[in-house]
C-alpha cells in the first residue's frame, strides 16, 4: 500500500545490523506495480503473457478472495477480525513514527479490500 509509511525504510536500513550472514541491500523499497507484476505474470511461457494480462489476473484474484469472504460466515468474521487487529497495531505506533504511521491518514477502505472486505466494519470491537 503506497503512502507515507514507504519513508520508514530509510529508518529500517539506518537501523539494519549488519551480520556476517546478512546483506545491507536487503531492506529495499519496491513498487507495488512491480509486485503485483511480478506475482501475476507466468514465468514459462506456457501462459501467455500479454500485455496487461498481470493486471487482468490480479483483478480476478481479488475478487476470488472477496467472494470466499462473503460466501460463509465464518470466513467474513475472520476477514473482519484480522482487519481490525490490522488497524488497532497500526494505531498503537510510538509517537516518533507517527509521521509514517498515523491512523487519521489511514484509508480504511482500502485496508479493507487487503482483507477481502468491500468495505470496512462498522464498528471496532
Amino acid at each position: 500500500m503506497p503512502g507515507k509509511e514507504e519513508g520508514y525504510t530509510d529508518v529500517l536500513k539506518s537501523s539494519y545490523k549488519l551480520t556476517a550472514e546478512s546483506v545491507a541491500g536487503n531492506v529495499t523499497q519496491t513498487d507495488a506495480d512491480d509486485v503485483l507484476r511480478k506475482g501475476f505474470t507466468p514465468t514459462s511461457g506456457v501462459v501467455s503473457a500479454s500485455h496487461g494480462a498481470w493486471e487482468q489476473r490480479a483483478t480476478d484474484f481479488q475478487l476470488d478472495v472477496e467472494r470466499w469472504v462473503l460466501s460463509e460466515q465464518r470466513n467474513r468474521e475472520m476477514a473482519k477480525k484480522a482487519f481490525q487487529s490490522q488497524v488497532r497495531a497500526y494505531a498503537t505506533h510510538v509517537a516518533s513514527e507517527r509521521k509514517w504511521f498515523d491512523i487519521k491518514d489511514l484509508h480504511l477502505g482500502h485496508l479493507a479490500k487487503a482483507f477481502g472486505l468491500r468495505e470496512a466494519p462498522g464498528r471496532m470491537n
